[in-house]
């Protein structure tokens, strides 16, 4: 089992076999890996059945290529601290699940990822990148569905050189991996419909 300073708890496994537990990640303690900075304020649950699709389906596509993925880390992101990415595309989620799904790069490792997802015309790397986020997801859509939930996504929306997230990402779980294409960070901050309606009323009480 790893446990990393900041309070996020992988418990051992590789990306396909990953054991998770429900965790209660405290913002307040989150530390900063990868330029990440530290969250504040409240604590969020988080759902191994809700993240682990996710990143099972970029490690198994990245596989898929040849890249070498190897996870490196887990950090906590809030949406309003300032990210360390060049390149960077998010989704919605709707439907079961609620929230937010990223993946940020630099834009050397966006133009390295072209060939391999047959885009050879990308100059600064963010069509690359919205089709690893769609790929990402269109997959792990597969896998919810497999254990019962119904979601689907929006277009991917895809940023250059941002300072911030867009208000309302909400506070992710981020994974970062190394892969031959250089460093990727997934960000995924997901919630179950009821269980994001009875945070709501908790926080208002």
């Amino acid at each position: 089992m790893g446990e990393y300073s900041h309070g996020v708890v992988w418990l051992g496994g590789n990306h396909t076999g990953a054991r998770w537990e429900r965790l209660r990640l405290s913002d307040q303690s989150a530390r900063a890996r990868n330029g990440h900075r530290n969250c504040s304020g409240g604590s969020r649950t988080v759902q191994a059945e809700h993240v682990a699709p996710i990143f099972t389906s970029a490690f198994d596509l990245l596989a898929s290529t040849g890249a070498n993925p190897h996870r490196c880390g887990l950090s906590l992101l809030a949406g309003s601290v300032p990210v360390p990415w060049e390149v960077v595309s998010l989704v919605q989620f709707e439907g079961d699940l609620q929230g937010t799904a990223l993946c940020g790069v630099s834009r050397a490792t966006a133009l390295r990822l072209r060939p391999a997802l047959g885009l050879e015309t990308d100059p600064d790397g963010l069509q690359t990148v919205a089709e690893l986020v769609r790929q990402v997801c269109d997959s792990a859509l597969l896998r919810l569905e497999e254990a019962g939930l119904k979601c689907r996504v929006s277009a991917p929306t895809t940023l250059a050189d941002c300072q911030r997230l867009p208000s309302g990402s909400g506070v992710s779980v981020v994974l970062a991996i190394t892969s031959d294409y250089g460093l990727l960070d997934l960000g995924v901050s997901l919630q179950r419909v009821t269980d994001a309606v009875s945070e709501a009323g908790e926080n208002a009480a």
